[in-house]
């Protein structure tokens, strides 16, 4: 199915502020869909699931390889990458690691998440795009993070949207609730 518009969100670590937050941005935009890739939901069922517009719900137990098609263009979202679930791809490994990946991604772009530091490039004619976190990012900006996968004129347009919420208050609480102090500063400082 190929949509004009598709929100991805990964990374979601049970922060429902930050959850809201981005539901809400990602309404305002007016994606025609939603689909995340993973690790521990705020609400059961959208881990690896989607979410249509117009009601339709949340789906849970989807694939931990999603695909999909943008403007038709091949889209592939894995959590860490295709190889494996948990592998960290992080944006200043060897070209060579990405060259390699993207001759066996079978796909026009790999979307994924689990580094919580967002990025976007070509490696062998496939556009990486790595979503950042929704719920805990570590790239600094404490600010909720996803992407957007736009059609538009022919053309794919990838941006990193970033969302405030009140991520003070959710550190807060979680040192109200015997959580260590060092989780809940890493939280707003975003490393």
């Amino acid at each position: 199915m190929s949509a004009a518009r598709v929100a991805v969100l990964t990374d979601l670590h049970g922060n429902l502020p930050a959850l809201e937050a981005v539901l809400a941005s990602v309404k305002k935009l007016g994606a025609g869909r939603l689909v995340c890739g993973g690790c521990r939901p705020a609400l059961g069922g959208l881990d690896a699931g989607e979410h249509r517009s117009g009601g339709q719900g949340l789906h849970g137990a989807a694939p931990f390889d999603l695909r999909f098609e943008v403007g038709g263009r091949r889209v592939r979202l894995v959590h860490g990458s295709p190889r494996k679930v948990n592998e960290y791809l992080f944006e200043d490994k060897p070209a060579r690691t990405f060259e390699r990946i993207a001759a066996l991604a079978d796909c026009d772009m790999l979307v994924f998440g689990h580094t919580h530091k967002p990025w976007v490039h070509e490696y062998g004619g496939v556009l990486f795009v790595n979503c950042g976190s929704v719920g805990k990012p570590k790239d600094g900006d404490p600010r909720a993070a996803y992407a957007v996968l736009e059609a538009e004129d022919g053309t794919v347009r990838v941006s990193i949207e970033r969302v405030a919420y009140d991520a003070e208050a959710v550190a807060r609480e979680m040192r109200s609730v015997g959580l260590p102090d060092e989780l809940a500063e890493k939280l707003v400082t975003a490393t």
